[in-house]
């Protein structure tokens, strides 16, 4: 809860009146939480290792236990598989056990995965009925991830959200610049400002991934968490987080840049990516479950990203 999504979570954990423990390996990474620091209700985990003691630690006598650490991408996973197997396998089965062990007898897990479990070459909309397919290893440690909590644990949900995008004022430390559509409005940023050669070039120009702003998944995550400690039941063992208007190909999100910074420039390519060729359509069931995206549209996260980059080019 110290990266992307944990900024965009822990706040709203705490406004909702929750107490909340954090496990935390680098002390360094609580600047995402600064505000938050002398929170009465925020203790801390220090630990250099999720070890089993730690997460023993962690979770004694928690009613939520809530695992998203992950090396959430695949070109991180092909890079460094062994340290991709260990953070998205081996850890999560160190978790299902630990839960196990210390969390309170009627504790329920809920783990972050990812829509890449359902792959791509869809001729359908997926939804948590769909079977998933992965087409990356990355997607398939997080499926095994799913089965290990599902199968596991007598009370889990799996939340899959969409590739996450914006940026959060509040902890721009943790703020992921290589996910796509940030990347995008980062370059666009340095065209508008005259530091970036035309054209931006990319691969995979029609492959349709889905997009949600990560504040609301940290606002999911929250309000089941909130559910979950006062006794409600949630409605399914899995939940697709993905805005409305969410589902994006490259093409799109380049027009988008362009209209928010006129100018931009981008060159792309319509063979499939190679390197990340997941491609698919989810439907968002965010309503089903009560919930709803307060920030769906698309070009509302343009002009929030191109302020954002615009700012951070100047103050280089």
């Amino acid at each position: 809860m110290t990266g992307y999504v944990g900024a965009a979570t822990v706040a709203r954990l705490l406004d909702a009146g929750l107490r909340v423990r954090l496990l935390v390996r680098n002390p360094a990474r609580l600047a995402v939480h600064a505000t938050h620091a002398r929170h009465p209700s925020l203790s801390v985990v220090h630990a250099p290792q999720a070890d089993a003691a730690a997460l023993r630690e962690l979770f004694g006598g928690a009613q939520v236990c809530v695992h998203g650490a992950a090396l959430a991408d695949p070109a991180w996973v092909a890079a460094d598989p062994a340290r991709a197997e260990a953070a998205n396998v081996a850890l999560t089965e160190a978790v299902v056990s630990a839960m196990r062990e210390s969390a309170g007898p009627d504790a329920t897990m809920l783990l972050l995965s990812s829509l890449s479990v359902y792959g791509g070459a869809r001729s359908q909309p997926c939804d948590a009925h769909t079977s998933p397919q992965p087409n990356t290893d990355y997607g398939w440690q997080k499926l095994a991830g799913e089965r290990m909590v599902l199968d596991g644990l007598p009370r889990a949900h799996v939340l899959r959200p969409g590739t996450c995008v914006g940026s959060l004022p509040e902890s721009a430390a943790a703020y992921r610049g290589d996910l796509y559509f940030n990347r995008v409005l980062a370059e666009a940023a340095r065209q508008w400002l005259g530091r970036s050669a035309a054209p931006w070039r990319s691969r995979g120009a029609r492959q349709v991934r889905p997009y949600v702003h990560v504040a609301d998944v940290g606002r999911a995550l929250a309000a089941c968490c909130q559910r979950l400690v006062a006794g409600q039941a949630l409605p399914g063992p899995v939940l697709n987080l993905v805005s409305p208007q969410g589902n994006l190909d490259k093409w799109t999100i380049c027009r988008l840049a362009a209209e928010v910074l006129p100018g931009f420039q981008a060159e792309l390519d319509d063979e499939p990516d190679a390197d990340d060729p997941r491609d698919c359509r989810v439907i968002n069931e965010m309503a089903s479950w009560g919930l709803r995206c307060e920030q769906p549209a698309p070009e509302r996260w343009a002009r929030e990203l191109a302020a954002f980059h615009l700012a951070l080019e100047q103050r280089r």
